[in-house]
Formats: structure tokens, sequence, C-alpha cells
């Protein structure tokens, strides 16, 4: 009777785990690759433009953070997405981060946009684009890039000049010698993803030359409340390509979505010790075409209005942008047609094409063994963005795309574990992908994480259980699984 009681449990122990799996997999989203939907936005003057809201005193018009500064030089950088270039360098400080397409096959370029705080170094720099001139207008920022396109068609320099840029002094060009003291090749990345511009530096070349920046800010709150569903977990894939497929996985402690791309964590190569994370997440949707060449490509809607997916504090917002003429700024929209208010934090912003997949999950408990993102094959991204709606139809249930794949490692421990009665003093992080492992704020899996703690870390061990340890990682304390800490010979 003891054995058929034991058999028993294992059996419904079993099923309650299949049925969670299945549970979780029915609950991928995917959202209809629309270019436009039918919101009539709140706010447009008789002009069709919107209001620029004044600058708030002693909060940053980017982030919403609390700034003490009086100057205001926003500078964009373009950085190098290749596999190559990662992990970037300086994009810690980035209180905007865009992601546009480069060339075809999914391949993108991110433009940071540097204004609350400036980096010794930013890297690794590539060339620019006629988007990125575009985008440059709507800040009316410097622009530091190495190198552009000069097809005709797609001339750079040309726009460059058109929108008068040049005139401005406000085309940072690292090609040539007139601001070679601003730029340099160094050893962290290989050949052609090792270019670095001083961006520090060259905010105070900018300073000197007392040119009045516009502000232009977006409208900011302390937890703002968005209706929607529940989107902790958020996929983005550019046509199949596994190289620039990322994921966005949130985090309820620091109310903002940690990013991951093929190689793990998204990280700064000058501090490693932070995986960076955005409180906004945006996919602003427009027409994508290319000049002659799929090397050459255009976004000429940037100007106009469409689709925006926004996610918020683990809200997904089916939504709008909207902006009136270059030089003016995109405004994004809820789904009720009222301008968005971010939550404070920095903001992720990809401009894509309906060719760029995007799903959610509502449910994404982190695992200790973090997120890996995977891209699937071309056929499976064309059959998806060429459906009409795939967001309600349950055949597509368990489907990812760019997916991020949680371990089974971390379970929830209903019970207290039997404490080890020697106690080490110092342990490193040590984790098979070797990605940061999470600190609960108590001995269960299902604890709210307090902190994630970048592999290779010497923690400071206050007890150990056989199961969970609790350690002190800077000014905090909370609890590791044991099996992912190395503990210190002789301890």
């Amino acid at each position: 009777m003891k054995k058929f009681t034991i058999v028993a449990i294992m059996l419904i122990l079993l099923l309650a785990t299949l049925a969670g799996s299945a549970e979780g997999a029915a609950n991928t989203t995917y959202i209809e690759g629309v270019l436009t939907r039918n919101i009539k936005l709140a706010g447009r003057g008789g002009d069709g433009s919107f209001v620029v809201h004044p600058a708030i005193s002693g909060e940053s018009s980017t982030t919403g953070f609390p700034l003490n500064k009086e100057t205001y030089i926003p500078i964009l950088v373009q950085i190098d997405n290749n596999l190559g270039a990662l992990p970037q360098w300086g994009i810690a400080d980035a209180d905007i981060m865009y992601e546009l397409p480069i060339q075809g096959g999914g391949w993108t370029r991110m433009t940071a946009l540097f204004s609350d705080h400036y980096p010794d170094e930013a890297g690794p720099l590539r060339s620019a684009r006629v988007m990125h001139a575009d985008l440059r207008e709507e800040w009316d920022a410097v622009l530091a890039h190495f190198g552009q396109q000069e097809a005709e068609g797609s001339n750079v320099k040309e726009v460059l000049r058109n929108y008068g840029v040049t005139k401005k002094g406000l085309d940072i060009d690292g090609i040539g010698n007139k601001y070679k003291d601003y730029y340099e090749r160094v050893r962290y990345h290989a050949a052609p993803h090792n270019v670095t511009v001083y961006a520090s530096k060259l905010s105070e070349l900018m300073a000197q030359r007392d040119y009045t920046f516009p502000v232009r800010p977006f409208l900011f709150g302390d937890d703002p409340i968005h209706s929607g569903p529940a989107a902790e977990k958020i996929t983005i894939n550019h046509k199949g390509n596994p190289d620039t497929a990322s994921a966005y996985v949130y985090d309820t402690y620091s109310k903002s979505y940690q990013r991951h791309t093929v190689k793990g964590p998204y990280m700064d190569l000058m501090k490693p010790e932070q995986p960076l994370s955005y409180a906004n997440v945006i996919v602003q949707r427009t027409r994508l075409t290319y000049n002659n060449s799929s090397l050459n490509p255009l976004l000429p809607d940037v100007v106009g209005g469409g689709a925006a997916d926004i996610f918020i504090g683990g809200r997904y917002i089916a939504g709008a942008w909207a902006r009136n003429k270059v030089q003016e700024r995109t405004v994004f929209f809820d789904q009720d047609g009222q301008e968005i208010v971010l939550q404070r934090g920095k903001t992720w912003i990809c401009i894509a094409d309906t060719d760029t997949v995007v799903s959610f999950e509502g449910d994404a408990r982190m695992g200790d063994d973090l997120p890996v993102v995977q891209a699937v094959d071309a056929s499976t991204a064309e059959e998806l963005t060429s459906r009409t709606d795939v967001s309600n139809d349950s055949s597509d249930a368990g489907k990812t795309v760019a997916q991020v794949q949680l371990s089974q490692s971390e379970t929830s421990a209903g019970t207290e574990t039997e404490v080890v009665q020697s106690v080490r003093n110092t342990a490193t992080v040590d984790t098979s992908n070797k990605g940061p492992v999470n600190m609960r704020r108590s001995g269960k899996g299902n604890s709210e994480i307090v902190d994630r703690i970048p592999n290779g870390t010497v923690v400071e061990v206050t007890s150990t259980e056989e199961e969970w340890t609790k350690v002190r990682f800077g000014k905090k304390e909370g609890f590791v699984m044991t099996k992912y800490l190395q503990f210190a010979a002789g301890n």
C-alpha cells in the first residue's frame, strides 16, 4: 500500500509538471505585424504638430531621473551590432538606445543617445545611413559616426548638408583629420569592431561651441499604470537572423526589462558587473525600402505615423506613434490615443518593419540559469509575419520567435532546508552559461529578485544551507542557490 501511495504521488507531480509546461507554452502571444492602427490621437494641433512639453527643473528630459545639470547636449553615437562587436562599451550611460535596420537579412545597428551622462569612451563606432540623419533631426543632436554611406540616392553626407548639420558643426565624422583627436582604434575587439569615440571629451567640445540644443522631453511618471495584458518576457526577431535576435525579461524589483542576446545578458564592456535593463521597450513600426540594393536601406515614412508595440511595467500596450515633421519629436501613444507616460529610466526603441516578429509571454519567472536567445528559421518567421492575426490563434501555442529558454534548475522550496553547520566566509559565483545569478529575498525559488550577481564575482557568505546560501553583494543581502557558488578553500 505504501509503495502504491508513493507511485501515485509521483504520478500526480508529473502530471502537474506537464500541465504547467503546457500552460507556459500556450502563454506566448504573437503581435500582429501591422504598419498602422486605427487609433484617434489626442493633442494634435491645427498644423498637425504636437505640443512640446516644458523641461522640468531638476529632471532629465530623456530618462525622467533627477538631474542637477544646467547644460543639455544630446549626442547620438553609431554603435556596431555585429556579434564581433559585443560587448559594446559606454552604452550603460546611454539614456535611449535605438535599434534600426542597417541592411537586408535582419541586420541592425544601434544608435545611442547620451545626454544625462557621457562615458569616457563609447563604441565600437560604425558608419551612418540616411535614417540616422533623419533620427538626428528629431533631437537636433550631435552625430558621432565613423564614415557614412555615399551611394547616389542614399548619400548621408548630402542629407546632412541639406539639413544644415554640417554648417552647425554637429556632424562629427571620425574618418579624416578634423576630429582625429576624438576617435581611436583600440584593442577591445578585432577590426572593424574596434573604433572608440571619446564621448566625454566630445561633450566638452560641444559646450565650447555654445550651441543651444532644443529640449523635447518625454512624459515620465512614477509607476505609471497602463492597461493591457501581462508581458514579462518580450522576444524580437529580425527575419530569423540569430545574430540580432533579442529578448527582454521583466524584473519587478527594478521595474525594468533586462536585455539578452545570443551571447547572454546584454552588458557594457566597461561595466560588466551589471547587465543592462530598460524601463521602456518600444517597437516602432514603419516601412523599410532599399535604394537599388539591400545594402542601402531607407526608412521613408519616419515622418507620419504608425503602429507602436509598447512595453512598460510588465504590460503590453498596442499603441501608436506620430511625427509631424522631420525636425519635430516622435510622440508615442497608448491604445486610447493619449500620449504615453513612460516609466522613469532608460528606453529601448526598435524601429522596424512588419517582417520583424515580436511576441511576449505573461509569466516569465526567471530561472537561475538565465535566458538563452535563439532565433527560429526564416521560414517560420515568414509564416508568422504573413499571417493577418496571430495574437489569439491557439494553433501557434508553444511556438516562439527569438525564444528565451528557462531552465528547470530553480524550484520552489515549500519547506525550510536543512542547515549545513559549517559556514564559509566567501564564495565565487560560477554559472554554467557564464551569466549572472539571481539573488532572491528569501531561500525560495519564487521569491522576489533583489539583484543579479555577475559570474565570477566574489561574495561574502553569511549563512549556508544545502540548497540556498545567504550572501552579501555590495550593500544588499539575499539568497542564491548553493550550486552556483564555488566556496573558497579553507573557509
